[in-house]
């Protein structure tokens, strides 16, 4: 018998050496996961639960601890270390910054953004409060931890007791993490694969438990492998586009797609506030621009929200998205020249993560069926970039659609505007919340709406003189310091009525050049008559359909808020699941 209980006790020795060789690494690991879901669940108001905070990260802590056992032998602990302690640090700033942990949307935006962005981002974080907390708590976790491991190891030192019993009792608790875990991994391994992704996407009884850091993150990674496969199917759909005729109504028509742009601060929609669109109001003066105050994105990121605008897919169906075209490859098929110009997205295809980021642009084949010509550079202001918007006269010679994609004011805000654009001071503006940063940052996004509204503006001036009409919207909405201390966008596991307002809702906006509306009369006053309906991202390629003339099976009239059968009582889902409608019901804006 005692031979056995020698044999068991080096058993369960040799098991836990990776711990008993790593216990500061252990319990910072801990510790820092632990504190992770407690904030969260402070965060969401949701009930404390012991189980998920502490026992939940456990059997990842000791796998972690394994990986730094192996790699000790080659000199490499040190690489687990800063690996691991990076990674929850980047999810405990995005808990403060994007008030969410790692999830699909946190995941894409870490992955989808750019070196340039990357920068800007990481400018804009030093001098946020949200790296000052993380910063602080990470300290304090990793000094506590070290006080923990090292008066431990004291203590073992001198009662061998309590290293014999502290070895058991942390192999109990790293087999019930395991066994607590177990559906989880089972859930996430099923996520990789296509088949089955889409039930733990939509649905959420179906979804893993997302109780540790490693998880959180797969299961982002897992919506990553998703847009791959999609790339695949959309390539056949798109390939197999159907136009059985086009009368080339619109000759040519003009889409600006914006960013992240917060209607509160646009005077054209805000009265009340600072004039930060001169040029689109003059217009609006004019007779010449149509303002739609009750239009939504699906999504509040870039990637999501094109999906959404330039797939043909309508909800009516029960087929896939990858099913369907894309509006500008059907323009293509039909016989317009298809420009498209891109501030973010440009034609770079040996960047994976600019395939990532624009899913639906960059792939080579995709890229070819959609579009005559793209701009092959990026530029640090949008005003440059329009000048690739070839001169009138070539617009003029052939049906055309010309779609233009600006960087608009996404963070840092700063760098989104010439220095001559620079009217609006920290004195001008009086933000409720962010104090002194707040005021500065509030700022430098005015003056980047007032430096859109001249680039927006100009283009509008630049088709004024022909039959041009053209469309500006953005890809999604904005926060700046305007309901809470808090800026950018969010992933809050509820979406709250004030970031469905304030993020989802975006410009719409349609211009009218006098000779449009001369020889379309009757669309021109449709399109007056529509300012009021309720409308989404998702309705505008059925809305340019429409306007090119062009027949094709793609095309559905309840999405088109210019034609007699748009159903203006449709439901609005966003984020996949929320009725939009039902959110903001009975909100007022502060």
């Amino acid at each position: 018998m005692n031979e056995i209980l020698r044999k068991a006790e080096a058993l369960v020795k040799t098991i836990m050496t990776p711990v008993s060789n790593n216990v500061y690494l252990f319990v910072a690991l801990v510790l820092f996961s632990a504190t992770l879901m407690m904030l969260s669940m402070i965060e969401t108001e949701e009930q404390i639960d012991l189980c998920k905070i502490l026992i939940a990260p456990i059997f990842e802590s000791y796998i972690v601890c394994l990986l730094a056992w192996v790699l000790e032998k080659v000199y490499m602990r040190w690489f687990v270390w800063v690996v691991s302690i990076a990674f929850l640090y980047v999810e405990l700033f995005t808990l403060f910054f994007h008030h969410s942990l790692y999830n699909i949307h946190v995941v894409q935006l870490l992955t989808d953004t750019d070196a340039r962005e990357s920068v800007e981002f990481v400018t804009s974080a030093l001098s946020s409060s949200a790296f000052l907390y993380t910063l602080m708590i990470t300290i304090g976790i990793l000094v506590v931890g070290f006080v923990i491991s090292k008066y431990f190891k004291i203590l073992c030192k001198k009662v061998q007791m309590v290293k014999r019993i502290s070895i058991c009792v942390s192999l109990v608790l790293v087999v019930i993490s395991a066994v607590i875990q177990y559906d989880a991994y089972v859930r996430l391994k099923k996520c990789f694969d296509y088949e089955y992704l889409g039930n733990f996407i939509t649905y959420e009884d179906e979804k893993p438990s997302q109780d540790t850091p490693a998880v959180r993150f797969l299961y982002g990674l897992s919506f990553k492998y998703v847009v791959l496969k999609d790339l695949k199917n959309i390539e056949t759909s798109v390939e197999q586009t159907k136009v059985d005729g086009c009368s080339y109504k619109c000759p040519l028509i003009v889409l600006v797609i914006g960013e992240s742009y917060d209607k509160a601060h646009s005077h054209v929609y805000n009265p009340s506030y600072l004039e930060t669109t001169p040029q689109l109001s003059a217009l609006k003066e004019s007779g010449n621009l149509f303002l739609f105050d009750n239009a939504i994105t699906s999504y509040n990121h870039t990637t999501e929200a094109f999906k959404e605008m330039f797939s043909t897919f309508s909800f009516d169906g029960t087929d896939d998205w990858t099913n369907h075209s894309l509006f500008t490859a059907v323009f293509k098929k039909a016989g317009y020249d298809v420009y498209f110009l891109s501030n973010q997205f440009a034609s770079d295809f040996d960047d994976i993560w600019n395939h990532f980021g624009g899913t639906l642009f960059n792939n080579r084949k995709l890229s070819e069926l959609q579009f005559t010509y793209r701009n092959r550079n990026v530029y640090p202001f949008d005003g440059e970039l329009i000048e690739e918007i070839p001169d009138i006269e070539v617009l003029k010679s052939r049906p055309t659609l010309v779609v233009v994609h600006f960087i608009g004011q996404h963070v840092d805000y700063a760098l989104r505007y010439p220095e001559e654009f620079r009217k609006f001071t920290p004195d001008d503006v009086n933000p409720q919340y962010g104090g002194e940063i707040g005021k500065h940052v509030v700022a430098n996004y005015d003056n980047s709406l007032l430096y859109n509204d001249y680039v927006v503006g100009s283009i509008m001036q630049k088709v004024s003189g022909t039959d041009a009409i053209c469309i500006y919207m953005a890809d999604h909405g904005e926060e700046v310091y305007d309901w809470r201390d808090a800026y950018m966008r969010t992933d809050e596991s509820e979406l709250l009525p004030e970031v469905a307002h304030y993020q989802f809702e975006i410009p719409f906006m349609v211009y009218l050049s006098d000779e449009f509306k001369a020889n379309h009369e009757d669309l021109a006053k449709k399109i007056s008559e529509s300012v009021d309906l309720k409308i989404m991202n998702k309705d505008l390629s059925h809305i340019l359909l429409n306007l090119g003339g062009i027949e094709t099976p793609e095309y559905n009239a309840k999405y088109d808020c210019f034609s007699d059968e748009y159903d203006n009582d449709k439901k609005r889902i966003v984020r996949g699941s929320c009725d939009f409608d039902e959110v903001i019901k009975g909100f007022k804006a502060k």
